[in-house]
């Protein structure tokens, strides 16, 4: 499990505490901060405050995120969670479970499209990064960070993250 977060220590770029930041909370770690908050610009202030990224960490199901997929520079961390971290609970409101990846580019110097396996292609259930867990059909991909909704997919989801950096999706039955 990762330690305390260097996040606003000013010792590493913009990329490298935003994937930092996303790591952690998919790991579902500690989120303990070493830096002094009261000298945080807005960039580290919204980043440590990110609402969906911090649903994210306090999943009540509180399954520890895991790598599901390594290829050349990048890396796919990922776990089921108990409810989409984008619908606020309600009376009334049924949770809806999703999936969570992070994509992270670890390459020093260029940008890589970066995928993710969602649903099982041609039958074979062993085929999803997320297996056993899967969403058969169309799925829904939501940026969290930026709480961004990015479109409906089928089948698997890329995109192109730039170097030292990382995006965290939410995956959810379209």
């Amino acid at each position: 499990m990762p330690d305390m977060l260097s996040v606003g220590q000013g010792k590493q770029s913009h990329s490298q505490y935003r994937a930092q930041m996303l790591l952690w909370s998919v790991m579902g770690a500690p989120l303990i901060l070493g830096a002094d908050i009261r000298k945080l610009d807005t960039f580290y202030m919204s980043l440590i405050t990110a609402k969906e990224v911090l649903a994210v960490n306090a999943d009540a199901d509180v399954v520890q995120g895991s790598r599901l997929r390594a290829h050349e520079s990048y890396e796919v961390w990922g776990k089921p969670i108990s409810q989409r971290v984008d619908k606020p609970k309600g009376a009334g409101n049924m949770t809806e479970p999703a999936l969570v990846a992070v994509l992270f580019n670890k390459g020093s110097v260029n940008a890589t499209t970066v995928a993710v396996q969602v649903a099982a292609a041609g039958g074979d259930h062993g085929n999803s990064d997320f297996y056993p867990a899967q969403i058969s059909g169309r799925f829904a991909v939501r940026d969290l960070l930026l709480q961004k909704d990015l479109g409906v997919f089928r089948g698997s989801y890329s995109q192109l993250v730039p170097p030292q950096d990382a995006v965290m999706i939410q995956i959810t039955p379209a």
